[in-house]
C-alpha cells in the first residue's frame, strides 16, 4: 500500500515487525489480517512543556474491505488506549486530511521535500568563518543526528522525543548520509538526513 517492492523490503520489514509489532492494533477477518494501524509511544514538545504522545502511523487497509468503518474502530481503540495511559495528544501523517478531520485533527506546518545533488554541497561557501559541511556515512553520522536531534526539539514546538526503539528503529533502515555543518571549533550544529 505505500508503493515499495515488497521483495526488496520483505527482509527488513521482518526485522522492524520484530522491533515493533507490540505497538501495531489490527483487525481480522475468518481471511486474515484486513486492516492494520501503529501507535507510536513518544513524548511532543508544546509550547516548551514534554507530554506524552501517540505518534499514529502506518494506518492500512486491504482495498476490498475499504469504506467499512475498520479504520475507524481502529483509530477509536488508539483514542481510548491513549485516554486510559494518559496520553494527551496524537499526531499522525494523513493520507487524506478531511478524513482525519471528522476526528478533530489539524493541520500541522508542511513536511517539505526538496532534491539536492550532494555534489552541490562544496559550493556551500557563504557560511559563517571557520564553519564548513561534511558529507558522512550513517555509521560515521548516526550518532551526531541524534546527539543535535535532542538537542534541537527541546526547543521545537511540536518536535517529538524519541525513544531508544525508536531510534534503534530508524537505525535498521542505516542507509541515510549525513551533510553535516561544523562550527569553527569542530563541533556539530547542524545536520541533514538524506
Amino acid at each position: 500500500c505505500y508503493g515499495f517492492d515488497p521483495r526488496a523490503f520483505f527482509e527488513f520489514a521482518q526485522k522492524r515487525f520484530e522491533l515493533i509489532y507490540d505497538e501495531h492494533l489490527v483487525v481480522e477477518d475468518e481471511g486474515g489480517i484486513i486492516c492494520s494501524a501503529r501507535n507510536v509511544p513518544l513524548e511532543q514538545n508544546l509550547r516548551g512543556i514534554w507530554k506524552r504522545m501517540g505518534g499514529i502511523a502506518m494506518v492500512a487497509s486491504a482495498p476490498e474491505k475499504r469504506r467499512r468503518g475498520y479504520i475507524r474502530e481502529l483509530m477509536r481503540q488508539f483514542f481510548e488506549d491513549m485516554h486510559k495511559s494518559k496520553m494527551v495528544c496524537s499526531t499522525l501523517y494523513p493520507f487524506k486530511d478531511t478524513f482525519y478531520g471528522s476526528f478533530g485533527y489539524v493541520n500541522c506546518p508542511a513536511v517539505i521535500f526538496g532534491v539536492v545533488n550532494p555534489m552541490q554541497f562544496k559550493l556551500w561557501r557563504n557560511l559563517p568563518e571557520g564553519y564548513h559541511v561534511e558529507r558522512l556515512t550513517f555509521d560515521e553520522g548516526f550518532q551526531l543526528f541524534k546527539e543535535i536531534h535532542g538537542q534541537a526539539i527541546e526547543t521545537i514546538h511540536g518536535a517529538a522525543r524519541r525513544p531508544e526503539k525508536r531510534w534503534n528503529e530508524y537505525e535498521m533502515r542505516g542507509r541515510d548520509w549525513f551533510a553535516v555543518v561544523f562550527n569553527s571549533k569542530g563541533k556539530a550544529e547542524g545536520i541533514m538526513a538524506y
